[in-house]
């Protein structure tokens, strides 16, 4: 039996109309006289259900299953009736032996597909309170299948997908629940979750704001939507939302923790330190105000401060936590950043086992791992080929862009796109504002797609620099991808590597075609979906290209051209004169201070007597740190008195006093090298690890000054010695460093600049010759 029991003293009227105390006093009234009449039992048990006594409506719900054990309609109220008195395992039990009735009708009547489906939704809906999720799913698929006009179980299948980590599914789950009418405002909530979960970040403003509009005091709403605000850059309005959350729940530890994370991207550090102070205080383990004060202290360069949050925070939770590999990634970078590499390789693949999709946690690694003194370059390139596997496998789909026809004839103009987060004052501006202001606009037309919220973000030199501008902050890559095809691009140019904002997730997808690599991360990116590297002989020589994923491009020239920060001043005359002594320097981060390069430092003091080591850099900040490395080199024979340790942003003044930099080694350091000899600072490096080891040679071969490139440690400690031990010459040569630089390759903005469109150019003809 499946319909509902006869009621002639209109119960179910009573009942539909919602007067349940009505329909509940009738039934008493008349069960007083006839103690087993199961219509009475059936619409009271119901109106008692509806009135919250659910004990009383338990006790005929099972009076009517014991008279009518095959009636669907009875055990759906007793099912109904043992969740409200927190019994789900009981309610599933009994809504299971329901579905089998009603089942057995279906099979043989073909009717009742409806009752089934509104069964598999309670079904699906107590597995998801018993958070099993996967049978949760099943069911309600089921749901759908059998009755796609029933908006609820959508919605439950949405979040149960969610539940299950699978944003993108539940998204068309959603939208038609939102079709259909279920509840507008749970369903824009889960929406937007779905579409966060995919990092749809636009389409997850537009959705949460009309979600808001139902209740403006929502604070999962609230806070969802200033994550979305968040990561569309929009920081000022992820604050207010915030705020609004915590007006509203003050000792939500989690808001004050989104809080602080978003007071800190905007560079309000004490503000921030406050919120995840606030967050302690709440819950004093929190694992997110713990990694939040890590990253804090990172960026202030109190590293062991940020090593000892990381600890604790790692300590406190399981590896289940959903921000444990984070801090694990954290960790060690926070090692590496004090030149302490050997726990980073364990830290970092415990945070890639835990989540191997992860390409800000690969970027970091590799980051780290080019720093590592003792890996080959065997073993650092099979680390980029395991990243290629995985976010580049073969026969992956991409979108690849037809090739444009040679000789002109398809467009006036070659399109060539540039991709960065760094249109700002980062270094990179000293290199690549040479090439955008040079850009001959006869023949080429340029873009930015840049990773950035708007225009505002753009650094004003930059702006006329570039004919197009397109911001992508926060769109996916797909998107990105699809707006590159869009506009046409011919040469699409990564500006970052592995740097933070890198967008290869894009590039992987290969949306223009050619694709190129160049200057911003000094090695290979990994991806063979990249065509080219663009490079020299110097710093990419031809037996270094079995570690390079993209085909090398060198060019007859420099890589890169240099244009000076304003204000540097001028050179001024040699310190060693003028102080009696030699001073040596290096500007270079820590991160690249190993046992060989400090050994070899302590060799060229030991050489020079009365020389000293200036190591001005960030890590500095940290006195614990500064004192380290003395006692390092004292160690190694050299007094702390020697060393001078320090951090001045700029560095000119510092410059001022140096005599010849020391490169780092296998890493190299970057911009402060080609800095130091327009300063008029010579340096002595070591040319070895590809691509992040050969960068000094390529900026000496390009300055004319290859004899200070070393190929052993013992031949650099020399080449330091001797320019040191002939002080006339070393006089003279800072005189006329920079004039040599400002006349030579390195700083000859318009000839680099043909000779970039040139291999653009080149790249396209092979493109072409590829696909005939």
């Amino acid at each position: 039996m499946t319909h509902e029991p006869s009621n002639p003293l209109g119960l179910s009227q009573l009942y539909a109309s919602r007067e349940y105390a009505a329909c509940l006093a009738m039934a008493q009234q008349e069960l007083a006289d006839n103690p087993h009449d199961v219509a009475s039992q059936f619409w009271g048990g119901r109106s008692a259900l509806a009135l919250g006594q659910a004990a009383l409506a338990r006790q005929w719900a099972q009076e009517c299953c014991q008279a009518h054990p095959g009636d669907v309609q009875m055990h759906l109220l007793l099912g109904d009736c043992l969740l409200l008195l927190a019994d789900p395992a009981g309610a599933l039990a009994v809504f299971e032996h329901a579905l089998l009735l009603a089942d057995a009708q279906l099979a043989a009547s073909g009717q009742y597909a409806e009752l089934v489906a509104v069964l598999c939704n309670k079904i699906g809906d107590v597995l998801y309170q018993l958070e099993r999720f996967a049978q949760a799913h099943a069911a309600f698929a089921r749901a759908t299948t059998l009755h796609p006009g029933l908006g609820q179980a959508w919605f439950n299948q949405g979040i149960t997908l969610l539940a299950l980590g699978q944003g993108e599914p539940a998204e068309p789950a959603l939208a038609q629940a939102l079709q259909l009418g279920h509840s507008p405002r749970d369903t824009l909530s889960a929406l937007g979750v779905s579409l966060i979960a995919q990092r749809k970040w636009h389409q997850a403003q537009g959705v949460l704001v009309r979600a808001l509009a139902f209740d403006a005091s929502d604070t999962m709403v609230l806070n969802n939507l200033a994550l979305a605000h968040q990561n569309l850059g929009q920081l000022a309005q992820a604050e207010a939302l915030i705020r609004r959350k915590l007006e509203l729940e003050g000792r939500n530890a989690n808001a004050w923790v989104h809080l602080g994370n978003v007071l800190r991207e905007q560079g309000r550090g004490g503000e921030a330190t406050a919120a995840f102070g606030s967050a302690l205080q709440i819950d004093g383990r929190h694992f997110g105000a713990l990694l939040g004060l890590a990253v804090l202290h990172r960026e202030a360069q109190a590293i062991s401060d940020a090593i000892a949050c990381l600890e604790q925070a790692l300590q406190n939770v399981p590896r289940s936590h959903p921000q444990y590999p984070d801090a694990l990634a954290e960790l060690g970078s926070a090692h590496a950043a004090l030149g302490v590499h050997a726990p980073c390789e364990a830290l970092f693949r415990q945070a890639l086992a835990l989540r191997p999709q992860d390409r800000q946690i690969w970027s970091k690694w590799f980051f780290v791992l080019n720093n590592h003194p003792d890996k080959t370059a065997e073993d650092i390139f099979a680390e980029y080929q395991a990243f290629q596997v995985r976010f580049q496998p073969a026969g992956q789909e991409a979108l690849q862009a037809p090739v444009p026809a040679g000789g002109g004839t398809a467009k006036p103009r070659i399109h060539i796109g540039y991709v960065s987060a760094d249109f700002t004052p980062h270094a990179v501006r000293h290199f690549l504002m040479p090439l955008l202001a040079h850009h001959d606009r006869t023949f080429f037309e340029v873009s930015a797609f840049a990773g950035m919220a708007g225009p505002d973000a753009v650094w004003a030199p930059y702006r006329n620099l570039v004919e197009h501008w397109h911001f992508t902050k926060g769109m996916t890559a797909p998107e990105v991808a699809a707006l590159v095809r869009e506009k046409g691009v011919d040469v699409l140019v990564d500006l970052s590597g592995h740097t933070a904002g890198n967008r290869l997730d894009v590039f992987a997808l290969k949306p223009a075609p050619v694709s190129v690599s160049w200057m911003g991360f000094g090695s290979t990116t990994g991806l063979g979906a990249i065509d080219f590297y663009l490079s020299d002989a110097q710093a990419l020589p031809e037996q270094d290209a079995p570690f390079f994923a993209e085909k090398p491009w060198r060019m007859d020239r420099p890589y890169l051209a240099y244009r000076p920060a304003t204000g540097m001043g001028e050179v001024g005359g040699l310190p060693a004169l003028a102080k009696g002594h030699v001073t040596f320097a290096s500007l270079s981060r820590a991160i690249r201070f190993n046992e060989g390069l400090l050994a070899a430092w302590a060799h060229i003091l030991e050489r020079v007597p009365g020389s000293r080591l200036v190591l001005d850099c960030k890590n500095m900040q940290d006195a614990g740190f500064a004192r380290r490395i003395e006692a390092r080199f004292a160690a190694l024979g050299i007094d702390a008195s020697r060393i001078e340790c320090g951090f001045h942003s700029p560095p000119w003044d510092v410059l001022r006093q140096v005599d010849i930099t020391l490169d780092c080694f296998p890493h190299n350091s970057g911009t402060t090298l080609i800095e130091s000899l327009y300063m008029g600072v010579p340096y002595v490096t070591l040319s070895g690890r590809p691509g992040v080891g050969r960068l000094g040679a390529a900026v000496l071969h390009g300055a004319g000054h290859a004899e200070w490139v070393a190929a052993t440690e013992q031949e650099y400690v020399e080449k330091a010695v001797a320019l040191a031990s002939n002080l006339p010459a070393l006089a003279a040569l800072r005189a006329d460093l920079r004039m040599q630089m400002e006349q030579g390759p390195l700083m000859d903005e318009a000839g680099f600049a043909r000779a970039v469109e040139g291999a653009y150019v080149g790249m396209l003809a092979q493109a072409r010759e590829r696909t005939h």
